[in-house]
């Protein structure tokens, strides 16, 4: 399951780097550009089935490590695999023969699905 998140900076609070990047675009010619503001975008992985507990989990991390909380806010979108997706994958590895009988191959595909 992968996790993206979007950090931005609260309303109110002052972005310089937005204001640089708004400055260049309106010397390269984009005259229609009115306000930009920067933030940050962090992708992440996580061995959970669960979406309401991965989603806890990433609440957690951009609580405590990803986003200051002081200055900036967070958004947090769960992507999960649809299971027609990994089936489609487990095909296409056993097409290429990348999977053998191996006992931990075929547990790693145990496991997606």
């Amino acid at each position: 399951m992968k996790a993206h998140v979007h950090i931005t900076l609260k309303k109110g609070v002052l972005d310089p780097q937005g204001k640089a990047i708004e400055n260049a675009l309106k010397t390269l010619g984009f005259d229609q550009v009115t306000n930009v503001r920067q933030g940050k975008f962090i992708e992440i992985e996580l061995d959970e089935k669960d979406p309401t507990k991965a989603e806890k989990q990433v609440a957690k991390m951009s609580e405590t490590l990803l986003a200051n909380t002081v200055i900036e806010d967070y958004q947090i979108d769960i992507q999960e695999m649809e299971k027609k997706n990994l089936l489609a994958l487990k095909e296409n590895l056993v097409l290429q023969k990348k999977i053998t009988k191996n006992p931990l191959d075929l547990q790693i595909i145990q496991n997606i699905l």
